[in-house]
């Protein structure tokens, strides 16, 4: 264990906690030495004890308070560090947390979140943030404690008998090498099992998600699912066991040196006291000095394992805090406001260094105020361009220009809040109706005029109305409401869709809006009231709308046709249709539907 991380550690529990942190530290000092004060008092009583003829009742009442005031002490500083103790596990928990998730939250791409590696990292992080920083506490706490009452204790004995210091000191030695070992075995084994508790997660969620139910119960995975958790979980507990025991035997080994060592002094000790005629006190003071000698260092080796396994652990929390993740080459300073001037300049993308390239060499202009269509089959490229214009991955190569200016110059979250977006696989919040339309602007939540109003654009204002609660219905399964008598119900697929048309027509400012399959869900009264809504609402907007039915393409100012990630096709409805290219193909074949030709 390295000092400096430890510093590290003990710092951040001060950081969050001070003045409960500073009171424990000095509680720590005061209940380490009340031990030893109680033996000193113990030894006066039983000297006045064993000296001949009788002594009068006062002269008892000094050693005896003594004990007394000790023994409440002893009470009173334990109850008092126990309410510091949780005191500080919970703001210590707070403030981790927060810097934990507001380093997540400033990772600006996703493929950095859909690494295994970062999502190891962090969970390891979440249990330094939790686990190891309340090791660290109580760790911290009992081992500065029995290390100064290991301390009080050698002195005492060095007034008594000074070879017996060095001989309980030597026994420090190996406590220390093995601790060091077992926190080494244990913060491995903590890296170890990351990996397999994420897929075993990851089974059990499928056993219990309500939204996996369908398919587990239909195609019966319950078997299999609870297979994959059974196997993972033995694997679990093997490398647990070995670990526990490697550590078992060591704690065997170690106590029975210490053991040993105890018993050797105190028979050196009761043979040095024939020959000097020490007293019974002395000897009560030694025999006490001994066994709190080989407690304390037996606690202070427990808990230094269990203080550099929590050091060892926090690295990984500090790791994931890290460095601030946005590119030193950002204008931080530029104010933006993007108009909606959007330019691709022969971008490539693949998701994997060795993965197939899903957008290769577009080029592309979409001039402010544009209404511009995106067209192809499944797997053209569509909704991956629409990731890379809301900055949610870099491009391999090529260039992304907004107004002109290099997006790579640009922080994506200055970016993103200029643009407003339906994703293909939007979310479904288990909050409120008012909640899940406002998480389109977070800061317009109370604003409940403009939420309505962005309902009623969706074309979803009668049916909120008509919910238990209107705007304030929980819209979940999975939580109660926080306000007893407060209404719950459930959308369906439909509704939801025309709810994150909602969100996104909440962000009102946003210079470019970006529609990814809005209407896949909505039936044909409902895909009219889009197209309406999209023509009125975009008056001021670049608007960009991803649709497989070309129908709803027909009155935009452009439309781009991606085929196998490459831009084939340009042009109005009207020019593509001509044209007699894939455009026109897949467009025949939906028209056919309809006409029966």
């Amino acid at each position: 264990m390295r000092l400096g991380d430890a510093a590290r550690g003990f710092r951040l529990v001060w950081r969050a906690a001070p003045w409960p942190s500073t009171l424990v530290a000095v509680i720590a000092i005061g209940s380490a030495l009340v031990p030893v004060a109680a033996a000193w008092c113990m030894r006066v009583l039983f000297d006045l004890l064993a000296e001949p003829g009788p002594r009068p009742l006062a002269d008892f009442l000094l050693p005896i308070a003594g004990v007394a005031v000790c023994a409440l002490s002893d009470a009173g500083l334990g109850a008092v560090q126990q309410l510091c103790s949780l005191q500080i596990v919970r703001r210590v928990r707070e403030y981790t947390q927060d810097q934990l998730f507001a380093a997540v939250d400033a990772v600006p791409w996703l493929d950095q979140l859909e690494r295994p590696g970062f999502q190891d990292g962090l969970k390891l992080a979440e249990q330094a943030a939790d686990r190891a920083s309340r090791q660290l506490l109580t760790g911290g706490i009992t081992l500065v404690r029995s290390t100064l009452q290991g301390a009080g204790w050698l002195f005492s004995a060095y007034l008594l008998w000074p070879p017996m210091v060095l001989l309980l000191a030597l026994v420090t030695i190996p406590f220390v090498w093995v601790g060091h070992r077992q926190a080494k075995r244990q913060a491995a084994l903590d890296e170890e099992l990351v990996p397999t508790g994420r897929r075993r997660h990851f089974f059990r969620s499928l056993l219990i998600d309500p939204r996996a139910a369908k398919e587990t119960r239909l195609f019966q995975l319950g078997g299999f699912l609870r297979q994959r958790v059974r196997e993972i979980l033995r694997a679990e507990g093997h490398a647990e066991i070995s670990v526990a025991r490697i550590v078992a035997r060591a704690d065997v080994v170690l106590a029975a040196v210490s053991a040993g060592c105890a018993a050797l002094a105190t028979l050196a000790f009761v043979n040095t006291a024939m020959s000097r005629g020490l007293s019974v006190g002395d000897f009560s003071l030694f025999l006490a000095a001994a066994a709190g000698t080989q407690i304390a260092i037996t606690a202070a080796a427990a808990h230094y394992t269990e203080v550099a396994s929590a050091v060892l652990l926090m690295r990984h929390y500090f790791a994931f805090l890290g460095p601030d993740p946005l590119p030193a080459s950002f204008d931080l300073s530029r104010n933006i406001m993007i108009s909606g001037g959007i330019e691709l300049r022969d971008v490539w993308f693949r998701y994997a260094d060795d993965g197939p390239w899903v957008l290769s060499g577009v080029s592309l202009v979409i001039p402010p105020g544009t209404k511009a269509g995106l067209a192809g089959r499944n797997g053209a490229g569509k909704s991956t361009l629409v990731k890379l214009l809301c900055r949610l991955y870099e491009p391999t190569r090529g260039t992304i220009l907004f107004d002109g200016v290099d997006a790579r110059e640009l922080p994506p979250a200055e970016i993103r809040r200029r643009i407003t977006a339906v994703f293909q696989d939007f979310m479904s919040y288990d909050l409120t109706v008012a909640e899940n339309i406002a998480i389109g602007d977070i800061s317009r939540r109370d604003d409940r005029d403009a939420l309505r109003r962005a309902a009623e654009m969706a074309g979803l204002g009668p049916e909120i109305e008509a919910l238990p609660g209107g705007y304030d219905t929980l819209l979940s399964k999975t939580f109660m409401p926080e306000d007893e008598g407060s209404a719950v119900s459930l959308l369906s697929g439909g509704q939801w869709q025309r709810l994150a048309i909602a969100r996104a027509l909440l962000r009102e400012d946003a210079a470019v809006a970006i529609l990814d399959e809005p209407n896949s869900g909505l039936d044909a009264i409902a895909q009219h009231r889009l197209r309406e809504t999209i023509h009125s609402v975009g008056a001021n907007k670049t608007m960009i709308l991803i649709s497989h039915h070309l129908g709803s393409l027909r009155d935009l100012d452009k439309i781009f046709v991606l085929d196998g990630g490459k831009l084939t096709e340009q042009g109005t409805h009207e020019t593509l249709v001509q044209k007699g290219q894939v455009y026109a193909t897949l467009f025949a074949l939906q028209a056919s539907a309809y006409t029966g030709l």
